[in-house]
């Protein structure tokens, strides 16, 4: 619905307004948006279980990924995604106002996986904002901590494990740990867990 909500006020088309004000300000060149399913090489296969009733898991490299739109049908690199994170996070694209409102937390349930507070587009875990991606087939996390300019990538070619759980998450818990452990500049988080932690997963998963 926002992307035609941002259509309706622009006058613009949302492929125009996504590289008029994030693509190119912030030099993305490896991030496009695609309207139909071919991907440019080299590309890492991309798998899922979705749409499947047999527990199997199938290849969804080539599914169309427009069917996403305005909600996010990116196809983007390693690099990109560093530099998005950090802008996300700093507010490079909008007004110290603007940043500050979308900032604004709402706490989570305590059952909740992922971050433990939500704000507008953003979410939050001792001190690092970001947002995920998922489309069938991969699965995306990118992460920023002003406090110490720091960025978490995680990229996988799985959207997510047959108990639910998005395995970028997973990636960037145990990324954000080792930080954590050997970084000084963090101190100690006591009792506090690390990002994605989820107990409920067995080595079998």
């Amino acid at each position: 619905m926002l992307g035609l909500v941002v259509e309706q006020v622009s006058g613009k088309p949302y492929g125009d307004l996504l590289r008029e004000n994030i693509l190119e300000p912030l030099k993305l060149r490896n991030t496009l948006k695609p309207t139909d399913n071919t991907l440019p090489e080299p590309v890492a296969r991309g798998y899922t279980f979705q749409g499947l009733d047999d527990g199997q898991q199938q290849d969804a490299t080539n599914w169309n990924p427009s069917w996403g739109w305005g909600v996010g049908d990116l196809i983007s690199t390693f690099d990109d995604l560093r530099v998005w994170g950090k802008a996300l996070g700093r507010g490079d694209l909008v007004t110290a106002q603007t940043q500050a409102l979308r900032q604004e937390q709402v706490t989570v349930g305590p059952n909740q996986p992922g971050v433990n507070a939500y704000a507008v587009g953003m979410g939050y875990k001792q001190g690092w904002w970001g947002h995920g991606g998922e489309l069938p087939g991969y699965n995306t996390l990118t992460f920023y901590r002003p406090d110490l300019d720091a960025v978490v990538v995680a990229i996988t070619n799985f959207d997510e494990l047959a108990n639910g759980i998005h395995p970028a998450y997973l990636v960037a818990d145990v990324i954000i740990d080792l930080v954590a452990r050997e970084s000084p500049l963090l101190g100690d988080f006591g009792d506090e867990q690390p990002i994605f932690i989820d107990d409920s997963l067995s080595e079998d998963d």
